[in-house]
C-alpha cells in the first residue's frame, strides 16, 4: 500500500490556481486594449465629424448650349450653365477646356464669363464663390478646322474642391460638321459675239470685219475687251486698224476696251484687215473677246473664216497692124489690125490709133474677146493735107486700155 505525500498534493493545487489566475489576467488585458481602440476610433471620428452631424454635400449640374451643326472653318461659342445643386458654397468651382485630342479639329481660342471669376490665359475660368441654388455661366469660343468632318467632340472639365474631396464632371459637346457651303456664285458675266464679214475676198484686198457683242448675262460688263489675237506666222491676214462707235478706248495695238456694257446692251467693234497677195483657199482671223480678270475671266475666241478668190489673169491683148492703105488727099486712111486676147479669161480693151499730125484726132475702137480669141479691126482717119510723108505719120503703136 502506497501512501501519497501531503506535500505533493499541495504543490499540484498551487500550480492549477496559478494557471487560472494567468488566464483571467490575459482576458482582462485584451478587453482593456479593445476598449482603448474603440475609444480612440470614436475620438478620431469626433474630430473629423462630430457625432450625430452629417457632412454637407458638394454637388453641381452642368448644362451645355451649342449649335446643332457647324461648318468647316467656322468660329462658334459653347455656353456652360453651372448650378450649385448642393447645400454648401462652391468656393473653388472652375471650368477648364481639357486638352483636346491631337487629331481634333476643334481649338479653344477664348473664354469668358459675366459672373465674378478669374480667367487665365489658358482659358481656365475660376469662379469666386457659388452659393447653394446659384447659377453661373461660362462661354468658350471654339474654332472649327477647315478639315473637320462628321462629328467632332469638345471636352470641358468642371470641378470643385481639392484632393480626395474634389468633385469633377466632364462635359462632352458633340458637334456635327457640315461641309463648306457652296458659295453663291456672283452674277454671271456672259456675252455673245456675232462677226460679220464678206463671203469671199480677193488677194491683196482690204476688208472690214464687224463684231456685234451682246451682254447676255445679268450683270454689267465693266472690262469687256476685244483684242485681235496675234495671228499665226503663216497667215495672210493682217489687222491694220480697229474702231468702235460705242464708248471705248482703242490702243495702238488695235485693242478695243469698252467702258461698260449693261445687261441686254449690244456694242460693236470693227477690225480692218489686209488680205495678202499670196492668200489662197481659206484664211481664218481670230479675235479674243473677254471680260474680267483671273479666275473670273470669261473669254470667247471669235474665228472668222474667209474664202479667198484669186485675182483674174491680167486682160492681156496682142495687137498687130496687118495693112495700111495710101490714100490720096481727101481719102480715108485705113489701118487694119489683128487683136488677140492672150489671157485665159474674157476681157475688154480699147484699141486707139494715134498720129503725130496736129490736125488729126486720134481714133479708137473697143473690142471684147474671150481668152485665146482674136479679131480684125480697121481704124480710119480722114486725110486733110498733102503730102502724106510730111503731114501724116502713122504710129504703129496701138494703146490697149485693159478692162476685166
Amino acid at each position: 500500500m502506497t501512501l501519497q505525500s501531503p506535500d505533493t498534493d499541495t504543490d499540484t493545487d498551487t500550480d492549477t490556481d496559478t494557471q487560472r489566475t494567468s488566464r483571467v489576467g490575459l482576458r482582462s488585458r485584451v478587453a482593456t486594449a479593445v476598449t482603448l481602440i474603440l475609444v480612440l476610433a470614436v475620438a478620431l471620428t469626433a474630430i473629423g465629424n462630430p457625432i450625430g452631424i452629417v457632412a454637407a454635400a458638394t454637388d453641381f449640374s452642368v448644362d451645355t448650349t451649342a449649335p446643332e451643326t457647324v461648318k468647316q472653318g467656322e468660329t462658334i461659342t459653347i455656353e456652360y450653365t453651372i448650378e450649385n445643386t448642393g447645400d454648401t458654397d462652391l468656393d473653388s468651382l472652375a471650368l477648364v477646356g481639357s486638352p483636346q485630342a491631337s487629331d481634333t479639329q476643334l481649338t479653344i481660342t477664348d473664354a469668358e464669363s459675366d459672373d465674378a471669376a478669374t480667367i487665365t490665359e489658358d482659358n481656365k475660368i475660376s469662379f469666386n464663390s457659388v452659393s447653394p441654388g446659384e447659377t453661373v455661366t461660362a462661354t468658350l469660343t471654339v474654332a472649327v478646322g477647315s478639315d473637320a468632318a462628321g462629328t467632332e467632340s469638345l471636352e470641358a472639365e468642371i470641378f470643385n474642391g481639392f484632393g480626395d474631396s474634389r468633385v469633377t464632371e466632364v462635359a462632352v459637346t458633340d458637334l456635327t460638321i457640315e461641309g463648306t457651303d457652296t458659295p453663291t456664285p456672283p452674277p454671271s458675266a456672259e456675252f455673245s459675239v456675232t462677226p460679220t464679214a464678206p463671203e469671199t475676198v480677193k488677194q491683196g484686198e482690204t476688208i472690214t470685219i464687224e463684231y456685234a457683242i451682246e451682254n447676255t448675262g445679268d450683270t454689267a460688263l465693266d472690262s469687256l475687251t476685244l483684242d485681235g489675237a496675234p495671228q499665226t506666222s503663216d497667215t495672210q491676214l493682217t489687222i491694220t486698224d480697229a474702231e468702235s462707235d460705242d464708248a471705248a478706248t482703242i490702243t495702238d495695238d488695235n485693242k478695243i476696251s469698252f467702258t461698260s456694257v449693261s445687261p441686254g446692251e449690244t456694242v460693236t467693234a470693227t477690225l480692218t484687215v489686209a488680205v495678202g497677195s499670196d492668200a489662197a483657199g481659206t484664211e481664218s482671223l481670230e479675235a479674243e473677246i473677254f471680260n474680267g480678270f483671273g479666275e473670273s475671266r470669261v473669254t470667247e475666241v471669235a474665228v472668222t473664216d474667209l474664202t479667198i478668190t484669186e485675182n483674174p489673169d491680167p486682160a492681156q491683148f496682142a495687137v498687130e497692124i496687118t495693112e495700111v492703105n495710101n490714100p490720096a488727099v481727101g481719102e480715108r486712111l485705113e489701118v487694119t489690125a489683128e487683136i488677140t486676147k492672150t489671157g485665159e479669161k474674157t476681157g475688154q480693151t480699147t484699141v486707139q490709133l494715134d498720129t503725130n499730125a496736129e490736125n488729126i484726132e486720134p481714133t479708137q475702137t473697143a473690142v471684147n474677146l474671150d481668152g485665146g480669141d482674136s479679131t480684125i479691126e480697121t481704124l480710119t482717119v480722114e486725110r486733110q493735107v498733102s503730102p502724106l510723108a510730111t503731114t501724116l505719120q502713122l504710129s504703129r503703136r496701138l494703146q490697149g486700155l485693159m478692162r476685166s
